[in-house]
């Protein structure tokens, strides 16, 4: 039995997108390639093929009940709970499957729930006894059903509503805990209701003048111009360029913009209609167009009726994704779906790998994946090339791009295989292969018409996820006595494990981290903060030995079975790397390791932790265990993974459910948030153990007081900190109150409301004159590099927030602010960059003050004061 015990956040999400979307190959059948036509009409139209429309049941294949038994036995006799799979979980069981399905209660009815209750106590005795899964699908092909019934009445509404928003009438944003629908009647009333929120939203998102304001940037923006494919692999002539077009289209003869008319038609396809972007076009060409007015009064004149089939567009295709989606489900997914609501009715991070499940949880693991490079979406059908991965194979055709269509795939001498409306992962796991091996694409190019057809062969590699690796850089910060300050920050988001480098050597975060602290040491840096805001754990051996990085020796983690055996993991190297000023910055989202690491460097008095009121919550420990070696089916069974044991700090707490407190806590939305090990259900519970000897470091303990004083002076002066607590009371309000209004004057004045505060709060910050302090960005490939790189270019701090910046930018109103809270307090969202500044870091720039407020403390008590102690050996 393979056993990997490992530390992992169990709300990890295994994003099928962000992770290029390429599993593993599949056999190709040999299939003719279907001419542009038949599928042209679709992204237009929005009308699916019947294949995804017609009614669609599924069934258990023959190993499903063998599967399922060997996951719970395999799972009942393992946990650390050493629960018996019982009527008792088997209700949990139940709750869970139907949650899973329907969370916000918008697809299951009181009457469908009563009907399925009859499992309730019996899934133990189907499970364990008869291999029976049919519950499962019993209860899928109900929710298939009012998927087909709210596509209908969707479609219904689309064809023959006004969508007037006069009425004072209310919406209930989150469901969760309203009670179910009486019946379909109700349900069909729900369905409604959300379309008209949604219809809403999109209206006011097609604001005229930010509609004005992108028209414009199109139209005055030259396009790029294709690259060269040069390499012969291109197998399809470039189109001839179409006519170039000079204008001085903006007033008084400031710019003079080079347009390619058809490009221009294609590039506005993403704001106007076929038929507008044309019109539109032509009219830049002549000159009607100087600047975003004179668009928004042409839109705002001829565009109501556009604005109606736009937005019918826009709704059409999202449900039509929707259906296309669940209609490609297969029996397998199901089965996922259902074992793990089996899994999570231990607690929240025991789980079941299908096959596919395993290999995306194996890539997340160790940051690599082999394939080209590519990240891919589903949109209208296609799969869409959203990124190219820099270094990757397509990256270095210099052929594939952002927003080419892939419509075709052919595995090495083989004919190639028709991919449009195919499910994202049946194509994903055609275009990865063995390392070395060939894929041939047949692709649309991006912004080109839907019957062109290019090809390009790639050679397929391994691709390290780099993303994902430590990074840090070199912050100079000036003091009040005319001194600088040189901070180092390392990023760590994960503490992966058996990673491969791009030179194909094995990865480790502590070699990487260690890396990172000699380059910055070398650089004469005073003090280190190290940024686990988005680390959501991994290998408990990696944690183990970064943790050494900091403290001499001594127990970092105590780990305790379902027996209560202890196991007390050390670290043994009497050298410690940086001996310096640190501070460790959280959040609500660092979980897991970065827990184990976060406390033990707290216990042992030897860093600062600043950031949310707690981190995650999770100290648990999960062992893989896969079903094969117990399985007599054909295929591979998957595997579960199973909480076996809790792990305690070296002072003898859990970090379960309570987290890390950290010793200065920061203003944030997510202190409010149901976020963490506390909001999910059957967490198990928080408990104390006898402490472990350890020789405290005390670095930081005296200091403490007078830096949580300086802190909260400091605060209360902020302006920054200022706005975010306006935030918080307008967060704690909208908790109060979970609907939102329907009423297009009301929503217009929230969002007008969103961008007047912002702009207030811009035009104070912009008074300031202030922009992001001077820092070099140190990455594992110019580490070693001697000096450093050129510093990043500084842009002024326009915004206090992502939020204001989104503001600014769309008027985002409040939904959306509910929706990105989690992300933007992580430091896990981008795009906040506005075009002339970017939104300001304000808790890693507190955490970078209270590094300088450590080292004039330890200064003023003749501690140490940056110097290292001494050099570790590579671990």
């Amino acid at each position: 039995m393979n056993h990997r015990v490992l530390l992992i956040l169990g709300s990890l999400c295994l994003q099928w997108v962000g992770l290029a979307k390429e599993l593993r190959p599949a056999t190709s059948t040999n299939k003719e390639v279907p001419s542009a036509a038949a599928h042209a009409a679709t992204s237009d139209t929005g009308v699916l093929p019947s294949k995804f429309t017609d009614p669609k049941t599924l069934a258990p294949e023959e190993s499903s009940g063998e599967i399922a038994r060997l996951a719970a036995r395999m799972i009942e006799r393992s946990h650390f709970l050493r629960r018996e799979f019982d009527d008792r979980v088997s209700e949990r069981f139940f709750e869970r499957y139907l949650e899973s399905l329907d969370p916000q209660r918008m697809y299951f009815t009181q009457a469908d729930y009563d009907e399925f209750s009859a499992y309730r106590q019996q899934l133990d005795d189907l499970t364990l006894r008869r291999g029976d899964t049919r519950p499962a699908f019993e209860i899928f092909n109900r929710y298939l059903q009012h998927i087909d019934q709210q596509y209908a009445v969707v479609q219904g509404a689309l064809k023959s509503d006004k969508f007037s928003f006069e009425a004072d009438t209310k919406m209930l944003l989150n469901r969760k805990d309203s009670s179910r629908p009486k019946d379909l009647t109700e349900l069909q009333s729900v369905w409604r209701d959300r379309l008209r929120f949604e219809y809403l939203s999109e209206k006011l998102n097609r604001d005229f003048a930010t509609l004005a304001t992108n028209v414009w940037t199109q139209m005055t923006t030259a396009p790029e111009p294709e690259a060269d494919a040069g390499n012969g692999t291109n197998s399809v002539p470039s189109t001839p360029p179409a006519k170039m077009v000079t204008k001085p289209i903006l007033s008084g003869g400031k710019k003079t913009a080079e347009l390619y008319v058809t490009g221009l038609e294609i590039r506005l396809h993403s704001n106007l209609s076929t038929n507008r972007a044309v019109v539109v076009a032509k009219m830049a060409e002549s000159g009607k167009f100087k600047g975003p007015s004179d668009l928004r009064s042409y839109f705002e004149s001829n565009l109501q009726g556009d604005r109606h089939d736009e937005i019918v567009k826009t709704l059409n295709r999202r449900y039509n994704r929707v259906m296309r989606n669940l209609k490609q489900f297969e029996s397998k997914e199901v089965l996922q779906w259902y074992l793990d609501a089996l899994a999570h009715s231990y607690d929240p991070h025991t789980n079941y790998f299908g096959p596919r499940e395993e290999e995306a949880f194996n890539m997340s693991m160790t940051l690599s994946f082999v394939g080209i490079g590519a990240v891919l979406t589903s949109e209208d059908g296609y799969a869409t090339i959203t990124e190219v991965k820099p270094g990757s194979p397509a990256e270095k055709s210099k052929i594939l791009k952002s927003g080419d269509k892939i419509v075709a795939v052919a595995q090495d001498k083989q004919a190639p295989v028709d991919v449009i409306d195919e499910k994202l992962q049946k194509v994903v796991e055609q275009i990865r292969g063995p390392k070395g091996s060939k894929v041939t694409l047949t692709y649309i190019p991006s912004g080109s018409d839907l019957s062109t057809r290019k090809t390009v062969t790639i050679v397929r590699d391994t691709i390290p996820l780099e993303d994902q690796e430590a990074k840090a850089k070199l912050v100079l910060l000036p003091s009040g006595a005319g001194k600088t300050n040189r901070i180092g920050v390392i990023d760590l988001p994960a503490f992966y494990s058996g990673a491969i480098g791009g030179n194909g050597a094995t990865k480790s975060p502590t070699a990487d981290v260690a890396k990172l602290l000699r380059k910055l040491m070398a650089e004469g840096v005073d003090g280190v903060v190290l940024d686990l805001r988005r680390n959501g754990g991994g290998s408990l051996e990696e944690c183990v030995s970064l943790t050494g990085l900091f403290i001499k020796t001594g127990p970092v983690v105590q780990v305790v079975n379902a027996l209560g055996q202890q196991r007390v993991l050390e670290d043994d190297d009497s050298s410690m790397l940086y001996d310096g000023p640190l501070v460790v910055l959280t959040s609500r989202f660092s979980a897991s390791a970065s827990e184990i690491l976060a406390g033990a460097l707290q216990d042992y008095g030897r860093a600062v932790v600043v950031g949310d009121s707690s981190t995650h919550g999770k100290g648990t420990v999960q062992n893989l265990q896969g079903l094969e070696p117990f399985y007599r089916g054909t295929g591979k069974p998957g595997q579960v993974k199973v909480t076996i044991s809790k792990f305690f700090r070296p002072s003898g707490s859990s970090t379960q459910l309570k987290g890390v407190v950290p010793d200065v806590v920061l203003p944030s939305i997510n202190n409010f948030a149901d976020i963490g090990e506390s909001a999910l259900s059957n967490a198990l519970p928080w408990n104390t153990i006898s402490p472990v000897r350890f020789d405290k470091m005390d670095r930081v303990t005296r200091a403490l007081p007078e830096l949580q004083r300086r802190s909260i002076d400091r605060l209360a002066k902020d302006r920054d900190y200022a706005y975010i607590g306006e935030d918080i009371e307008r967060y704690k309000k909208l908790l109060a109150d979970r609907s939102i209004s329907l009423n297009e004057k009301k929503r217009r004045q929230e969002m007008e409301t969103d961008r007047n505060r912002a702009a207030v709060r811009k035009a104070e910050i912009k008074s300031r004159n202030e922009t992001e302090p001077v820092a070099y960005e140190i990455t594992l490939k110019n580490a070693a590099q001697p000096g450093l790189p050129e510093p990043k270019v500084a842009k002024p701090v326009v915004a206090a927030t992502a939020r204001d910046a989104r503001a600014l930018k769309s008027g985002a109103s409040k939904e959306s602010t509910a929706e990105r809270r989690r992300l933007r307090e992580a430091g896990q969202e981008d795009g906040d960059d506005d075009q002339d500044g970017v939104a300001a870091d304000v808790n890693l720039r507190e955490a970078e003050r209270i590094v300088i407020d450590l080292l004039e403390l330890s200064k003023a008590r003749g501690s140490a004061s940056g110097a290292t102690a001494g050099i570790r050996s590579e671990r």
